[in-house]
C-alpha cells in the first residue's frame, strides 16, 4: 500500500510538472485548503492527511474512509493486502456444511453461503482481500468434499 501511495504521489507530481490545469478544485467532500499540500491538478490532489485522489475528490463512501480515491481504472504490477485467511476450514472444530445444506442454500438464495449475491456486489462492491479469503474458503471446502468422496470411492472399489 505504501508503494501504491508513493506511485500516486509521483503521478500527481507528474501532472503538475507537465503544466496540467492547476485550478483549485472545490466542492462537497473535498478536504479543506489547510489539508492541501500544494499539489493539485484537474485530475489529482495530495493532502496533509496522507489522502491522495486521482480524478476524484471523495475519500469515503458513507461507511468507510479511504486514503486513496481513484475515479477510473487502476493498473499495477502488484497489489498486496493483509486479510484474515481461511485455513480455519482445516481445523478439527470446523463444521463443513453438508452438500445437501449447500444445495439448499443455493436453491433458496441463489448464491453460495458466505459469498455476497450479485445484487449486493452491484450496490456495495467487494473488498478484494476479503473476497479472496472467501473464495479460498470455498476452494478448501471443495477440497475436503473431494477427499471425502475419494475415500468413499476407494472403499467401494475395495468391496468389488
Amino acid at each position: 500500500m505504501k508503494n501504491l501511495l508513493l506511485l500516486c504521489c509521483f503521478l500527481v507530481a507528474t501532472f503538475v510538472s507537465f503544466g496540467q490545469n492547476l485550478n483549485s478544485v472545490k466542492g462537497p467532500g473535498i478536504p479543506s485548503d489547510t489539508q492541501w499540500l500544494g499539489v493539485t491538478s484537474s485530475s489529482g490532489n495530495l493532502y496533509r492527511t496522507g489522502n491522495v485522489s486521482i480524478g476524484s475528490n471523495l475519500f469515503d463512501d458513507g461507511a468507510i474512509s479511504y486514503k486513496l480515491s481513484v475515479n477510473g481504472k487502476a493498473r499495477a504490477m502488484s497489489f498486496k493486502v493483509y486479510p484474515g485467511w481461511a485455513d480455519f476450514v482445516f481445523e478439527d472444530n470446523y463444521e463443513l456444511p453438508t452438500l445437501a445444506e449447500v444445495e439448499n442454500h443455493i436453491a433458496t438464495y441463489g448464491h453460495l453461503q458466505d459469498i455476497p449475491s450479485a445484487k449486493t456486489v452491484a450496490t456495495e462492491g467487494i473488498e478484494l482481500g476479503e473476497m479472496n479469503k472467501l473464495l479460498l474458503q470455498k476452494v478448501e471446502e471443495l477440497t475436503l468434499y473431494v477427499i471425502d468422496l475419494n475415500k468413499k470411492i476407494t472403499v467401494l472399489e475395495q468391496k468389488q
